[in-house]
C-alpha cells in the first residue's frame, strides 16, 4: 500500500513501514512544515494513505468531508512502549488490516483498533 507517514511521528514509522514493503513518503522529507489541509491534498492526489497521531485529520475528512484515500491515526501518548515498539505495533496492525485501511478512518490503540469508513458508516 502507499502511505504518506506526517512529520508528528517518527522516522521509526516509515522506516518499519517501508520494510513491510510499503511504498511510504515522510512529510519530514518532502514538504516540512506542511498544514494539515496541504498533507492531505497531497495524500489524496498520490493515493496515499496518511498515518499520523494527529486527531485533526478525522476532522478534516468528516467534518469539513475532505477527500481522502484513508487515514490511520496512531495516538503515541496512549501507549507505554518506545516509539520503535509503538511503530512496531502499528505496522503490525496495518499488515492485518490490509486492504480495509482504504476508505476508513483507522485508529490504532495499545489493545484495540477501531475504524470507521470515510462515507460515515461504522465498520467495528
Amino acid at each position: 500500500m502507499r502511505f504518506l507517514v506526517d512529520e508528528c511521528l517518527s522516522k521509526h514509522f516509515v522506516t518499519y513501514l517501508r520494510n513491510a514493503g510499503h511504498d511510504v513518503i515522510w512529510v519530514q522529507e518532502v514538504c516540512p512544515a506542511a498544514d494539515d489541509h496541504s498533507v492531505l491534498a497531497l495524500a489524496t492526489a498520490e493515493g496515499r494513505i496518511v498515518v499520523s497521531q494527529d486527531w485533526d485529520f478525522g476532522e478534516l475528512v468528516f467534518r469539513f468531508a475532505l477527500p481522502a484515500k484513508g487515514v490511520v491515526i496512531v495516538p503515541v501518548q496512549a501507549f507505554e512502549d518506545t516509539l520503535d515498539g509503538i511503530a512496531a505495533h502499528a505496522t503490525s496492525v496495518i499488515r492485518h488490516l490490509g486492504e480495509s485501511c482504504i476508505g476508513t478512518l483507522t485508529v490504532i490503540e495499545p489493545h484495540k483498533t477501531r475504524q470507521r469508513r470515510l462515507d460515515r458508516g461504522e465498520l467495528e
